[in-house]
């Protein structure tokens, strides 16, 4: 083989190589720059998940709160209702007894 014919089999297996070397490098870098937002996007769902567990938490020990409150509340309701039936009771009985007088 001729110089000639070597020096251009050789800049042209160079040529291929630096093709190849930057279509490597360019989806290499992709990749990582792709990794990198993927990795990215997943911390800021462990933060939203982090913090909607909170409100969860937040949330139930303000609803056993007011369970708590309420179930105060529906016993003075429920004795108050009770005291109201009762005397309602009387009134009838009251009531019927003067009737009865008056007949």
């Amino acid at each position: 083989m001729s110089e000639t014919t070597v020096t251009f089999i050789t800049w042209a297996v160079g040529g291929i190589l630096t093709l190849l070397f930057f279509f490597v490098s360019f989806y290499f870098y992709r990749s990582v720059s792709m990794l990198d937002r993927l990795s990215d996007s997943v911390n800021g769902l462990r933060n939203s998940i982090t913090e909607l567990n909170s409100n969860v938490d937040t949330i139930k020990s303000n609803s056993e709160t007011f369970a708590d409150s309420c179930r105060g509340k529906h016993e003075v309701v429920d004795k108050r209702l009770n005291d109201h039936s009762r005397r309602l009771n009387e009134h009838d009985i009251k009531l019927a007894h003067l009737e009865t007088s008056v007949k």
